[in-house]
C-alpha cells in the first residue's frame, strides 16, 4: 500500500463486493458495515477477503480523485492476468464514463486489458480493439469462462447464453459453439 493511504471513511467496497461467506449479494450494504465509518466487526473474525482486499486506488499510485468515496466505482487491478474489474455504484451508473476514468480505462484496454465495468445487473466490456460490449452480468459471466474455448485462447469476450440446464451456447468473432459446464 503507497504511503499514506488508507481507506479512511470510504466503505464503498462493502456495498458494491458480494462476499459469499456472509450471504451478502453485491450491490448492497453489508450487515457489518457502517457506511462512512468501516466494518463492525473489523477486530473479530470475518471473511479473508474483507481483510485482505484492496482496491486498485489503495494499492498503487493512482490520484485521490480515484478513491471510491469520491468517484463512485471500485477498481480492482488485474492487469496481471490482462483483467481487470469496475464495480460502480448503481446510485451513480454514469460514474465511469465521467473523464479521466473512461479515458484510462480505454488506454488500459489499449495496452491489453479487459476492462469489465459492472453496473447492477449489466456488464460493459472494453476490449483492446475499443470495442465495447454490453450486456447481462449473468450471462457475461459465462462468458468469460469461455475465454479459452474448444478453439483455444481468443482474447475475445464472446457472448453466452444458458438455456437452463448445464449446456452453454457461445459465440465470438472465431466461431459458434456449445459446451457442457
Amino acid at each position: 500500500m503507497p504511503e499514506g493511504k488508507s481507506c479512511g471513511s470510504c466503505t464503498l467496497c462493502c456495498k458494491l463486493m458480494d462476499v459469499p461467506e456472509l450471504d451478502k449479494p453485491a450491490g448492497t450494504w453489508c450487515r457489518y458495515c457502517q457506511p462512512g465509518k468501516g466494518c463492525s466487526i473489523y477486530q473479530q473474525v470475518r471473511p479473508d477477503v474483507c481483510g485482505s482486499y484492496r482496491c486498485m486506488w489503495l494499492s498503487t499510485d493512482l490520484p485521490e480523485r480515484w478513491k471510491p468515496s469520491r468517484c463512485k466505482l471500485v477498481v480492482t487491478d488485474g492487469r496481471s492476468i490482462k483483467r481487470m474489474q469496475v464495480m460502480v455504484d448503481p446510485a451513480y451508473p454514469h460514474a465511469w464514463r465521467k473523464e479521466p476514468f473512461l479515458s484510462q480505462f480505454r488506454l488500459w484496454a489499449r495496452q491489453g486489458t479487459i476492462v469489465s465495468v459492472f453496473v447492477a445487473d449489466r456488464v460493459t466490456h472494453i476490449l483492446p480493439s475499443g470495442e465495447e460490449r454490453e450486456g447481462k452480468k449473468t450471462s457475461l459471466e459465462i462468458a468469460l469462462q469461455h475465454l479459452q474455448n474448444p478453439i483455444g485462447p481468443t482474447g475475445d469476450v464472446c457472448h453466452a447464453e444458458t438455456d437452463g440446464s448445464t449446456t452453454r451456447n457461445w459465440q465470438s468473432s472465431h466461431g459458434k459453439g456449445q459446451t457442457d459446464c
